[in-house]
């Protein structure tokens, strides 16, 4: 039973092969027969192309016998315009005299002109680095600007916490003062618990009142010198630096109003 299933098999294998070998048979018959169509299309458009060229060749020959006979032509106008020619050359010789005259007046000119034009390219480099100057210093004054914008934002934040801690220095203060009076009449025993809180209270409103003051010396600082460089600046570019100046100058009486306080 084995043996006949794998001779159907071996014959599936075959026909397989077989009908295989009839495509590619098929197909290259169809190529062949493609090839020969297209072989007598080649040859027919060579064979035109073989016309054309010999065409094409009889009328160059006829074209080169008119060219010769041209040539004949220009040989004899060529001669003639030989004596024309040393008639100029003569004629030239003369005029290149007078333009080298003409040469050695405009070398003069020239001259005069890269003198004039040194002068006119270093005054051109001294505006450029003016230019310079100024495009630096504007940047500069830009940089200034948005740290003032900062300085001012920070301003708002430290007058915002020093108006905070102040009222919660004020409120502890009050509480503390009320709770004093209340406790005035009870005793020496209760004064002394209330000094307690009091000094503990006392202790962290002044380190609270360092770091705010320190914060505030810090940005007096900063503001002093901006400040300064503004007053600078308003000399140079008075115009956009004043503007400036003056916002320095009402940042820093602010600091100084806080500082005092």
């Amino acid at each position: 039973m084995s043996d006949i299933i794998t001779l159907k098999n071996e014959v599936n294998h075959w026909k397989s092969v077989a009908e295989s070998f009839k495509n590619n048979f098929a197909t290259l018959k169809e190529e062949y027969n493609d090839f020969q169509a297209e072989s007598r299309e080649l040859e027919a458009e060579l064979e035109a192309q073989l016309d054309q060229t010999e065409k094409k060749n009889s009328d160059l020959m006829r074209h080169n016998q008119q060219l010769k006979m041209e040539c004949n032509g220009l040989r004899t106008k060529l001669e003639c315009l030989q004596n024309e020619n040393r008639k100029q050359v003569t004629m030239l010789e003369e005029e290149l005299n007078r333009l080298r005259v003409e040469r050695d007046e405009l070398h003069r000119y020239v001259r005069e002109l890269e003198q004039v034009n040194d002068h006119l390219e270093r005054a051109h480099r001294s505006a450029i680095e003016r230019n310079a100057l100024l495009e630096s210093e504007l940047d500069e004054k830009d940089a200034l600007r948005a740290h003032i914008q900062r300085l001012k934002e920070e301003t708002r934040d430290l007058k915002q916490e020093l108006d905070v801690k102040g009222r919660i220095e004020q409120t502890a203060y009050v509480k503390n003062s009320r709770m004093s009076e209340s406790h005035i009449s009870n005793g020496d025993v209760k004064r002394v618990s209330l000094r307690k809180p009091l000094e503990r209270s006392t202790s962290t409103g002044e380190v609270n009142r360092c770091s705010a003051t320190t914060s505030r010396l810090t940005a007096f600082t900063i503001l002093t010198d901006l400040w300064r460089r503004a007053g600078v600046r308003e000399r140079n570019q008075r115009s956009d630096c004043y503007t400036i100046y003056r916002c320095l100058s009402w940042l820093l009486s602010f600091l100084q109003l806080k500082l005092a306080i």
